[in-house]
């Protein structure tokens, strides 16, 4: 009979354990969720505040080296943003190391003139 409860008690502990477990997990999924949507909203903010920043031209047409200098300013920014959202993320350690062998070599067939 003892036996019997200290088992019931012991599944009953382990249970709850299992159950905290779970919904830890989840709250912190969901706040990863969150997270995410918040950096593409102010990644699009920053997208938007750029433009204007950069599309602000003291002379009426845009020279061929303010045109330049935009893309430049434009390609420094989503450098910064897949830097933030890599760090962000964080690409699991235990990712197969050919994934990133399969997006070099998708990389370099790009780069390929066709």
């Amino acid at each position: 009979m003892q036996l019997t409860k200290k088992s019931t008690q012991t599944i009953h502990a382990l249970y709850e354990i299992e159950h905290q477990k779970i919904k830890q997990e989840t709250a912190f999924a969901h706040q990863q969720e969150e997270l995410q949507l918040k950096i593409k909203e102010l990644i699009e903010e920053n997208k938007v505040l750029l433009e204007q920043q950069v599309s602000k031209p003291s002379e009426p047409e845009l020279s061929l080296k303010s045109e330049l200098e935009k893309e430049r300013l434009l390609n420094q920014a989503l450098q910064r943003e897949n830097q933030d959202l890599k760090r962000i993320l964080m690409i699991p350690k235990d990712m197969p190391n050919n994934w990133t062998e399969l997006l070099n070599i998708f990389m370099k067939d790009r780069k390929k003139p066709t």
